[in-house]
């Protein structure tokens, strides 16, 4: 009886563990599937972070050029331009000392009478030696104005000095080098660097629709407001000032005080208007005719050096290769479906009429000088 029962025991206990075994794999295997499902959601919801976050950035983008759209009309560039470019102002070989894109035959208006040989005095141009220098009257005397003069210089190892990023100059060559010859002491003067006559604006070449003295020949046409000017110059540690002085269509004259050259070697320098607003929103917007309303002109009148009045005088060394200008248009040039001044000239007379009262008075000058040279070589 007591077999029986203990063999009953160990049946029954073996029979347990036999289950026990059996079901341990699936509740392993629950277990494992258990832990497996926070990592399965956890990359889940990284991935959904991770397009959230690109969506974000992109709308943030989108928003930030909107916004840089929005500001570029708000606050336009100004246009950039050329004004005067002296190494485009060198004498040909064949030209007798002219330069030949700016030549004019000023013969016809001279009322002297002149031989053939005598026509070709009368030519003149902007060549870099046909500009002079003039000192203010309290400091012209016979010898310090014997002793100011500008000649064409050519610059040492020109590319790279004209390829300075700083200067900003890609084409080298030739520039503009003046002595000024200040009297001694402690006195304020200045000398002017003048072209050889008045810069005409809207003077035609003859036969073409091309304007001469535009594209950095001394002038520039449809300027509103100048936003900066600036000079590419070469110093030689003086104190003395570098002074722009230009001259509009409507006989306003301003002077624009550009830098000092109190430095050695090559430099820009720059003035930047303090008036100058930027932000379109800002500015003071008017209507106003567009024909025959003449686009507001710009020419350069002198190339100023005035004297550090604390320096004690004499000679002055420097040189020039170009004036740049930055502005805004007068007038946008829209594509109209009539040409005005095809029909009605009154720009082109005017233009015409201002070109011919400058040159008779430029002729008459030259016959002057022309006659007192005869009576020089005569004595």
């Amino acid at each position: 009886m007591k077999n029986k029962f203990f063999l009953f025991i160990l049946v029954f206990f073996l029979s347990g563990s036999l289950t026990f075994a059996q079901e341990a794999p699936v509740e392993t295997a629950t277990e494992e599937t258990t832990a497996e499902q926070p990592v399965a959601q956890t990359a889940a919801e990284a991935e959904t972070a991770e397009a959230d976050a690109a969506v974000a950035e992109a709308e943030t983008a989108e928003t930030d050029a909107e916004t840089a759209e929005a500001e570029e009309g708000a606050e336009g560039e100004a246009h950039k331009a050329t004004l005067l470019d002296f190494s485009l102002l060198t004498a040909g070989e064949e030209e007798d000392g002219q330069n030949p894109d700016t030549i004019i035959e000023l013969a016809d208006y001279s009322t002297y009478a002149l031989s053939e040989e005598e026509r070709a005095e009368f030519d003149v141009s902007l060549a870099i030696e046909q500009w002079r220098v003039k000192l203010n009257s309290s400091a012209a005397f016979p010898d310090t104005m014997a002793k100011s003069m500008v000649k064409e210089v050519e610059v040492t190892d020109a590319e790279t000095v004209f390829g300075n990023e700083k200067l900003g100059v890609e084409n080298p060559g030739k520039v503009l080098g003046v002595r000024a010859n200040f009297p001694q002491g402690s006195r304020y003067a200045y000398a002017d660097i003048v072209p050889p006559f008045e810069i005409p604006v809207y003077y035609k070449k003859p036969g073409t629709d091309e304007f001469m003295f535009q594209n950095g020949r001394g002038a520039i046409d449809n300027v509103k407001n100048i936003k900066k000017i600036s000079a590419v110059v070469c110093g030689r540690n003086y104190p003395h000032k570098l002074q722009v002085v230009l001259r509009d269509s409507n006989y306003n004259e301003k002077v624009y005080t550009i830098g000092d050259f109190n430095f050695t070697g090559w430099q820009r320098l720059e003035w930047e208007n303090p008036n100058y607003i930027a932000n379109i929103k800002d500015r003071d917007l008017k209507t106003a005719p567009t024909y025959p309303m003449l686009n507001r002109g710009w020419k350069v009148i002198a190339l100023r050096i005035v004297k550090d009045i604390q320096h004690e005088g004499g000679d002055f060394i420097g040189y020039i290769k170009q004036i740049d200008i930055e502005y805004d248009k007068d007038v946008i040039e829209n594509n109209l479906d009539i040409d005005d001044d095809a029909y009605w000239n009154i720009v082109s007379d005017y233009n015409d009429f201002m070109s011919d009262y400058n040159f008779s008075r430029l002729g008459e000058q030259l016959t002057l000088e022309y006659i007192e040279k005869q009576r020089m070589n005569q004595n």
